[in-house]
């Protein structure tokens, strides 16, 4: 019965991008069968102040994305001991912005423009099985 709720898992996360588990924390996964330059779309939840994102199969990118009407606020990506990137970008309103990478003690973070914010994370060039890296929201 586990294998088979898995499997269904993993199908809707190749599917429609992104999967809410415990309501903050997000399960997002790329195909692995399509191109290094595919971008998986994934929205933060709007009542979320933290949470961890986990990344199946991550090839190409990931493009985060959180809006909050009428709020000013920094999205920021946090390490944890899963943790494989190889860059994150803040591309909010055509911004080019290249972050720190998320480690131990360094945080990628980027302030809101018109309430929103979109951060592209690059994945590592072998297929991992998974990666992963927790944010949190700070409203200003």
């Amino acid at each position: 019965m586990q294998v088979i709720v898995l499997c269904c898992l993993a199908a809707v996360v190749g599917t429609a991008g992104a999967v809410y588990i415990n309501g903050c924390n997000i399960l997002a996964g790329s195909n692995p069968g399509a191109s290094s330059q595919q971008i998986v779309e994934v929205d933060v939840p709007k009542n979320c102040t933290s949470g961890f994102v986990n990344w199946s199969s991550p090839k190409g990118y990931m493009k985060l994305r959180l809006n909050l009407p009428g709020q000013t606020f920094s999205l920021c990506l946090e390490a944890a001991p899963t943790t494989a990137v190889t860059g994150v970008k803040d591309v909010t309103e055509g911004r080019d912005v290249e972050l720190p990478l998320p480690r131990e003690g360094v945080e990628s973070c980027a302030t809101s423009a018109h309430s929103t914010v979109e951060l592209m994370v690059n994945s590592i060039q072998v297929v991992l099985y998974m990666t992963g890296f927790n944010y949190k929201v700070i409203i200003t």
